[in-house]
């Protein structure tokens, strides 16, 4: 919920922005000639944008002080974790392919396209595990269990597809 808010709050801005962007372009077209100052002015409206760096995404937004310059002022800046800033730097991911779209210290959980923070394996599905680090392994025949590979089996339910329990162990049919 709290990502939706957010995502709605930065479609708002930049919505903002976009039609600040074509004021702005308006009044230079009109304009015969442009003083220095003013140049000024576009350049830092160009850099008056939503930003993700070191995992963290900075809302910015164009104000107009009582002498109507105007500056490029931070609204508010909020963490990514568990997940990265997305491919363009703008803001964090909304998911996962790889362990490099998520935050340092989380691992990509394919499965679910979600960056997780794991101390300890858990599983992946039914038959694999993936690791801290985001590496998968599987369970060899056995079932994962409670985030680890059972390690004996106690009927054919224990055991993946093309595996039996044959005295306490899963074997290939």
């Amino acid at each position: 919920m709290r990502l939706l808010l957010i995502l709605v709050f930065l479609i708002s801005c930049s919505s903002k922005i976009e039609k600040r962007k074509n004021y702005i372009q308006l009044s230079q077209k009109k304009s015969q000639s442009m003083s220095v100052q003013k140049e000024k002015k576009a350049i830092d409206f160009k850099n008056c944008q939503t930003t993700c760096h070191n995992d963290v995404t900075s809302v910015y937004e164009l104000e107009t002080n009582d002498k109507g310059e105007k500056k490029c002022a931070h609204k508010f800046s909020f963490p990514c974790h568990p997940f990265g800033c997305d491919k363009e730097g703008f803001t964090c991911q909304a998911g996962c392919k790889e362990a490099n779209d998520c935050a340092s210290g989380a691992s990509c959980n394919k499965a679910s396209a979600q960056c997780v923070v794991v101390s300890t394996p858990i599983c992946k599905d039914d038959w694999s595990l993936v690791s801290p680090t985001g590496e998968e392994e599987t369970c060899h025949g056995y079932r994962c269990v409670l985030h680890q590979c059972l390690q004996a089996c106690h009927s054919d339910k224990d055991c993946a597809e093309n595996y039996e329990c044959l005295k306490n162990k899963c074997v290939e049919d």
